[in-house]
């Protein structure tokens, strides 16, 4: 090192020398750097692959290869560790209307209760749709005034994106079929978007917070819990993002379905994975209202609902012997009714614009026995 640097002073002169050596010193020092940072960010590379594989990955059974339990399941819950959430939650009346198959009336049903409860509850009944098809959206509000303006997202996107805060939503004052005691947060196709670029951010490890507990977080903050007496929220027909945050914020959990073989066999696939959801720390604290039933001309009704029950007997509460979810009474099947049908095309929820003769009455009183149900078990004032 010194017999380069006499080198350079015998040929530069000694004060250039030194100089020439330190903006050298320096370079190889910015390279390092830059070195360093790749080979760095490389491996981080490396560590996200690792684990998105992880996440997707299948494996061995002795029984053979099969799926594993899906990225949701990939990293541990922790957020229902905390005291201070665990509070939270059990302050909380959020019910999530939700199953894994789609046709089954879960849009229907979350309407027609919100719509029933917001004229007896003494707040606000919040409705917030989570499928980006927007049905309860376009049922709820007239004249596709839910549709959120050109070049920007809808609102369910941005509360699960973490970007609306408790005091915007206490303060929403879009009402919902005209009824003021009854609200609204409406969704967009873009939300289709919004749930695959959250899942890919868990996934590869960019996001900052876990994305399965942003609806939790906001939805508990004593600003919503004060501003409604009821929050519900009608879920898409299979676990997307925005269903693992409803899941993972819900209070309750009533699950729609029609009487026949392939609906019913699906609620019981779809309780055993909400059972391994709460097992696994996802909603814990999770309560099921029960299965409400919609009656369709199809099939043989007695056959199906006897093997929905057998199904269901599978699940058991911790005491043992009573089931853990049960099919709520005949009172509360929803029939199929041109009424229904008809609703959405004049703009509103069927509880609401249906009118008062006497089929109409019938199919009401289905609808208040549900509610009443919902405001007993969810012990609402």
């Amino acid at each position: 090192m010194f017999e380069w640097l006499d080198v350079l002073r015998a040929m530069l002169g000694k004060g250039v020398a030194e100089v020439v050596v330190g903006v050298l010193g320096l370079i190889a020092a910015k390279i390092l750097t830059i070195i360093f940072r790749w080979a760095r960010r490389f491996l981080d590379y490396l560590r996200r692959l690792a684990r998105a594989r992880s996440a997707i990955a299948r494996r061995r059974t002795p029984a053979g290869t099969v799926e594993g339990d899906g990225i949701w399941l990939s990293d541990p819950a922790k957020y229902y560790e905390s005291p201070t959430n665990l509070l939270a939650i059990a302050q909380c009346k959020i019910l999530v209307v939700a199953n894994a198959k789609g046709g089954v009336g879960k849009t229907t049903t979350a309407a027609n209760i919100g719509a029933c409860l917001a004229e007896v509850l003494p707040k606000p009944v919040l409705l917030i749709d989570l499928d980006f098809q927007g049905t309860l959206s376009s049922m709820s509000v007239a004249n596709r005034s839910w549709i959120p303006p050109a070049g920007t997202d809808s609102e369910a996107n941005r509360l699960i994106s973490g970007e609306i805060f408790a005091q915007s939503i206490a303060g929403t004052g879009r009402s919902a079929n005209g009824q003021q005691n009854l609200r609204l947060i409406p969704s967009y196709y873009d939300l289709a978007q919004a749930e695959n670029r959250i899942m890919i951010e868990w996934l590869i490890g960019d996001a900052k917070d876990d994305v399965r507990f942003r609806l939790a977080k906001v939805l508990h903050e004593p600003a919503v819990r004060d501003a409604f007496s009821l929050i519900i929220i009608d879920c898409a027909p299979r676990f997307t993002t925005s269903t693992i945050q409803a899941l993972a914020a819900g209070t309750h959990l009533l699950i729609p379905t029609i009487l026949d073989d392939p609906s019913t066999e699906a609620v019981v696939t779809f309780v055993r994975q909400v059972e391994t959801f709460r097992s696994s720390g996802i909603c814990p604290k999770i309560k099921y209202i029960g299965v409400s039933c919609s009656l369709r001309h199809v099939g043989n009704f007695d056959t199906s609902l006897s093997g929905l029950k057998d199904g269901l007997a599978k699940f058991q509460k911790p005491n043992g012997g009573d089931p853990l979810v049960d099919v709520l009474p005949d009172n509360t099947f929803l029939p199929q009714s041109i009424r229904f049908a008809n609703a959405v095309s004049q703009g509103g929820i069927a509880y609401v614009v249906m009118g008062n003769s006497a089929g109409a009455q019938v199919i009401k009183s289905k609808i208040k026995a549900l509610a009443d149900i919902v405001q007993q078990r969810m012990r609402l004032p």
